[in-house]
């Protein structure tokens, strides 16, 4: 027989260890007891194995299962892993709370008078926005409001019409009075030809001088009179003419009544100017009757002196006529001016009440506003919003406080928190509130601290927190029950994951870590959870991929292989 070597006995030995250990680690790995593990294993290598951390792990970390997934497959699962990082959190409470409207975020919507409603145009439930037509009223306030603004509208225009009259008035009595004074100059000055005229008379008369001259002077004057009046009845007859005309057109309303009444200045100044003449001319025809019978006797020189005097006296008379009508169209002035500041004042009025009827129609329509005259009133949304109740219906007569429909905005909410009262001192307003809702697990609704109530409830021995949510896509709505995390503390540096990474294998919190393709449970130890993120104290290293989307699935998964692995081992 062969002899065995020792170098042969060492080398069996070693080969029968590894045998030994690899049936060991196929045996534990089917989920199969301790104790039938090849006996033939030293306790000290099983020892050593036992008090050496495994590699990739912290020493205490301990694994419940393990799952293979092909990355493809763990993509469409939803599986999503990210690295342990260092954050900031606060430490934080969680609270009961009810999820209300903003009271700045509600509107009753009533009518501002009393009427009927004619149309609806918004449903229970319906988004509007602002601007937007809720109802249609038909009130008899409002159509008395529109009468009363056409009613003060058109008195605002006759006065102005009137106030125009007045101002042509003051026009043509100021152009009468420019047009007397400059007759007063005129007849001054023939006053003042008059009296020199017969002073020259008189020293004619005294120096004897009276022949064929005055004759012939009274004949030369006789002749420019005549021409004159020929020339002052040509200017009448045309002014006549347009005088007629005017009248005819202010008739027909082509003309304005102050262009008919200058016609009617200018005809009465013609006619003044003829009569003028006519005066003249039969001044110079008695002047000349007077120098004929004069030049055939001896009484030239006195009638020459007598002429003047006539002259001189015809003069004066002409001065205090047209000064009277100077005083007579001065007068026509003042009186005018009174119609004008009457008319101006009376304007004043009717635009004031104008106004003030246009002020009341607004009042009352707003920005509700109607085309037309009638009593139509509609009643538009103040804000954006969804239409929470709805108690208007077609035909029904409302008043000032009837309240027709609720609009309320939810883009933000009042969430009420409870907090314990020895948790009160932790809270303050401003502090970052997290919320989340039964109805949409997982979903997180960022907030902050509003104000706190002034008094804790005596039964619940809490304190009324208001926290103001955003709540963009309106998931949140009034009298739902919420759960209100409110961070409070110091901000300090903490392995946070997310709040769903976080499962319970056997009875204990842990997490999944992707290793390689390997997905491993591990045991953690938490801390504090703040805005849907939780601290791990241990059991996961910084920068280790933990499963933060899908870990439930992964448990599931490694659930359904160890059940399938039991039933093949049965």
């Amino acid at each position: 027989m062969t002899s065995i070597t020792p170098r042969a006995a060492l080398l069996v030995a070693i080969i029968g260890f590894a045998l030994g250990a690899a049936a060991t680690v196929f045996l534990v790995s089917r989920g199969r007891p301790a104790a039938e593990v090849i006996a033939s294993a030293e306790a000290s290598e099983h020892a050593e194995h036992d008090e050496r951390p495994e590699e990739g792990h912290e020493e205490g970390h301990e694994e419940d299962v393990s799952l293979h997934l092909d990355p493809t497959v763990a993509r469409r699962m939803g599986v999503r892993a990210e690295p342990a990082r260092w954050q900031q959190t606060r430490e934080g409470i969680t609270v009961p709370g009810t999820v209300e409207v903003a009271a700045s975020r509600v509107a009753r919507i009533t009518p501002p008078v009393a009427g009927k409603v004619v149309r609806i145009h918004a449903r229970l439930g319906q988004s509007v926005r602002r601007g937007q037509p809720l109802v249609t009223l038909d009130s008899f306030e409002v159509a008395q409001a529109h009468a009363a603004v056409r009613q003060a509208t058109g008195t605002e225009r006759q006065m102005h019409a009137q106030l125009q009259t007045a101002r042509a008035e003051v026009g043509l009595a100021q152009a009468a009075v420019s047009q007397a004074r400059a007759e007063v100059e005129q007849a001054r000055a023939r006053l003042q030809s008059a009296s020199s005229a017969l002073a020259s008379q008189k020293e004619l008369a005294q120096a004897g001088a009276f022949s064929q001259a005055p004759l012939q002077t009274a004949q030369s004057e006789l002749a420019g009179a005549q021409s004159e009046l020929i020339r002052a009845e040509t200017e009448l007859q045309t002014h006549t003419v347009a005088l007629h005309r005017a009248e005819r057109l202010y008739r027909e309303g082509i003309v304005s009544r102050a262009e008919m009444e200058q016609a009617q200045l200018e005809h009465r100044h013609d006619q003044t100017g003829v009569d003028a003449a006519r005066a003249r001319v039969g001044i110079a025809r008695k002047a000349l009757e007077r120098e004929q019978k004069v030049f055939g006797g001896d009484l030239l020189s006195k009638q020459a002196v007598q002429a003047a005097e006539g002259d001189l006296r015809e003069a004066r008379a002409g001065v205090v006529e047209v000064q009277q009508r100077v005083r007579r169209a001065e007068q026509d002035v003042r009186r005018a001016r009174k119609e004008e500041a009457a008319a101006a004042a009376a304007l004043r009025g009717a635009q004031e009440a104008a106004v003030a009827a246009r002020q009341n129609l607004f009042a009352l329509e707003g920005a509700g506003h109607v085309e037309g005259a009638g009593g139509a009133l509609r009643l538009d949304a103040p804000f954006d919003g969804t239409v929470g109740e709805l108690t208007a219906t077609i035909g029904e007569a409302v008043e000032r406080s009837s309240v027709l429909l609720v609009l309320e905005n939810l883009s933000a909410v009042v969430v009420h928190a409870s907090v314990p009262e020895k948790d009160i001192a932790r809270v303050k307003a401003g502090n970052a509130v997290s919320v989340t809702v039964p109805a949409y697990p997982g979903e997180r609704f960022p907030g902050v601290v509003e104000s706190l109530s002034t008094r804790v409830d005596p039964k619940t021995r809490a304190l009324a927190v208001r926290c103001l949510v955003s709540n963009r896509l309106g998931r949140l709505r009034p009298e739902m029950f919420a759960q209100v995390e409110l961070a409070t503390g110091i901000a300090r540096r903490a392995l946070l994951v997310p709040q769903e990474a976080v499962v319970e294998v056997e009875g204990a919190a842990s997490v999944f870590v992707e290793d390689g393709g390997a997905f491993r449970s591990r045991r953690v130890t938490l801390g504090s959870t703040v805005g849907g993120r939780t601290e791990l104290l241990s059991g996961v290293r910084p920068g280790e991929r933990v499963v933060t989307a899908g870990a439930f699935l992964l448990k599931s998964e490694a659930q359904k292989d160890e059940l399938g692995e039991e039933g093949h081992a049965h």
